[in-house]
């Protein structure tokens, strides 16, 4: 008569089978520069070097001039860094909304905006059609 035995033969002895796989730890690491700070405050500066290059080139006469059809609000809210800062703000708010969000989700976004980009430009394409007479 065989008798069987409650230890796995591949279980090394001492250690029984608890139920649960060991979890990996999970490592962080970051990259500090040597006083301490992380960056961000490069990147948020990048935004004002660009206006100053920007500004200082107009002045300098170089060849950036600013259309003569626009207005004045226009003139002023474009280079005194509003426009640039508030652009570079909402993609910073679009991509911490698609980061934090599921995968799923945020291509179901993309593929939404995409088809119906699709969508309209086939409209138009229809109706310009559809408004050439002859047809």
């Amino acid at each position: 008569m065989q008798t069987s035995s409650i230890i796995h033969p591949l279980t090394p002895p001492g250690i029984p089978f608890s139920g649960r796989l060991r979890q990996p730890k999970s490592q962080v690491t970051t990259a500090l520069k040597k006083d301490g700070s992380s960056g961000k405050m490069v990147d948020d500066n990048m935004i004002v070097l660009r206006e100053r290059i920007r500004k200082m080139k107009i002045d300098d006469g170089d060849k950036v001039r600013l259309p003569d059809n626009w207005m004045q609000w226009e003139k002023t809210y474009t280079y005194s860094g509003g426009y640039h800062s508030h652009v570079y703000e909402a993609i910073a708010v679009l991509q911490r909304f698609l980061m934090e969000t599921r995968p799923s989700v945020a291509l179901g976004l993309v593929v939404i905006v995409a088809f119906g980009g699709c969508v309209s430009a086939v409209t138009v394409l229809q109706w310009l059609i559809n408004s050439v007479p002859g047809y």
